[in-house]
């Protein structure tokens, strides 16, 4: 697979002009091993259909994949697979070019796929930057670049998306362990935000990603991180997986637990009730 992080994708552009205004209020949360030996496909394909009825038949109005969610190719086609959905009227995926099945675009695009009263639409966007030190150069021309495009391009109703590791807009201090707004970030967040989606590529093992997190979520905000499993480190050649579902969620500087409450042992899904807290 190719790997996004740490790249710039500014020149993506967006299917409307203008971004969709929408609500989230049940989210279902959906992470994955793309190793794993019922994963044919390595992405989400094979099992999409069944994921999205699972959670249509919950109730949820809102479905967030974690990234490398569909390899992009002719014969997958995403809208198809919404048509029959009754309660889901949007849906958040990356989708990407395998390195062996260049058809497409090289960048990864990410795409909301939301309801409207004739069909589905869809909104593109790519990722700015995934690690910090992006930002170490030319630093007040980058920063200023991407809260521009953080607010022209990401803010949907009640919620903004953060791609991967662009949480690395606020900055950790050694000195105090403590997480700061160096760079005013959150001045960028309407108050009517109450929600920040942030699908990841693969698990960020750096313990400051957490409280980085856990910060953003200040001020009655939740932040719902999602990530794949699978990934080999190290000459080793070993996962990092950990035992817990992969995705963290704060609200309000606290940590919630979410269940999995998938069936298959390769896919984790879980349920977000927004609009009960």
């Amino acid at each position: 697979m190719k790997s996004s992080s740490g790249s710039t994708t500014s020149n993506i552009a967006s299917t409307n002009s203008k971004q969709p205004k929408l609500r989230i209020n049940k989210l279902g949360i959906v992470s994955h091993d793309y190793t794993g030996p019922g994963n044919t496909k390595k992405d989400f394909s094979d099992t999409f259909d069944r994921i999205l009825r699972i959670l249509d038949k919950k109730g949820c109005d809102s479905v967030l994949f974690s990234l490398y969610t569909i390899d992009k190719r002719k014969n997958f086609n995403v809208k198809l697979h919404l048509e029959s959905l009754t309660k889901i009227t949007s849906v958040f995926v990356e989708e990407f070019i395998n390195d062996q099945d260049k058809n497409g675009p090289d960048e990864p695009e990410y795409i909301i796929y939301y309801k409207t009263p004739n069909c589905w639409g869809d909104y593109r966007f790519g990722q700015i930057f995934g690690k910090a030190e992006w930002l170490s150069k030319d630093t007040e021309k980058r920063v200023i670049e991407f809260k521009d495009k953080f607010e022209r391009k990401r803010i949907f109703g009640n919620f903004a998306v953060l791609l991967c590791g662009e949480t690395n807009i606020v900055k950790y201090s050694k000195k105090d362990e403590e997480i700061y707004d160096k760079f005013n970030f959150l001045d960028t967040i309407p108050s009517e935000v109450t929600v920040i989606l942030n699908p990841i590529h693969d698990r960020m093992t750096r313990f400051e990603m957490i409280k980085k997190r856990k910060f953003l979520s200040r001020n009655g905000r939740w932040v719902v991180s999602v990530w794949n499993k699978g990934k080999l480190y190290g000459e080793n050649k070993k996962k990092r997986d950990g035992k817990k579902p992969a995705w963290t969620v704060f609200h309000n500087k606290e940590e919630v637990t979410i269940e999995n409450i998938s069936d298959q042992p390769d896919i984790e899904i879980g349920i977000v009730n927004i609009i009960n807290m």
